[in-house]
């Protein structure tokens, strides 16, 4: 029989659960304090709605590390370049609808970052930022390459390997060949020689 449990800050309204739902008190910033209830109770599923800044993306990954199988982060729309176009905070083409998750992520990192925002739940509107989060979550790129690029793995195997979906496979290695291409882009300039060998120059 499966056990739930759900973790409050210790507002009895937040803490007001169904009956057979433990709750777990403690401070959403510091998941750590609480590890030692994590690990009786030794979660296969986390599932966290709340993960709006780096520092509690990490935080996350440290609490669980080695007692959750999988983690869970709801992400946000706001993490789309076509969030940015929509507020006109950037200009350019439409991107194509409905957005899936390979549609193109903006570039543009914490979008509220000045706004007169009330804190909420411990944090600083000026350090959100979900882009920044799936990072954090999803932070091995190097992984997700080597056994797509170099091993020669398909997605279903790359999925088995990682203990996630094949759909979570696809969007990791999506962004993770995203991110390369750009962190490339920016550092070199491409040629290709007599022999049509692709090589670079290193740019300043």
């Amino acid at each position: 029989m499966a056990t739930r449990s759900r973790f409050s800050d210790g507002d009895p309204g937040v803490a007001d659960v169904p009956d057979g739902v433990g709750v777990i008190v403690g401070d959403r910033n510091r998941l750590e304090a609480s590890a030692r209830e994590f690990g009786e109770l030794r979660p296969n599923v986390v599932v966290d709605a709340i993960a709006f800044t780096e520092e509690q993306a990490k935080g996350l990954g440290r609490a669980f590390n080695g007692i959750a199988k999988r983690i869970v982060v709801l992400s946000s729309g706001d993490v789309y370049r076509a969030n940015d176009l929509l507020f006109r905070r950037i200009t350019g083409p439409l991107d194509p609808t409905p957005l899936r998750e390979s549609s193109p992520l903006r570039d543009r990192l914490y979008p509220y970052r000045g706004t007169p925002v009330p804190p909420v739940e411990g944090f600083s509107w000026d350090d959100y930022d979900k882009v920044v989060v799936e990072r954090a979550v999803m932070s091995n790129d190097q992984t997700v390459l080597i056994l797509s690029d170099m091993e020669g793995l398909k997605d279903r195997e790359i999925a088995e390997t990682l203990d996630v979906t094949v759909e979570a496979a696809k969007v990791r290695l999506h962004r993770a060949r995203a991110r390369l291409r750009k962190i490339l882009d920016s550092e070199c300039t491409f040629y290709h020689d007599p022999r049509n060998t692709l090589l670079c120059d290193l740019k300043g």
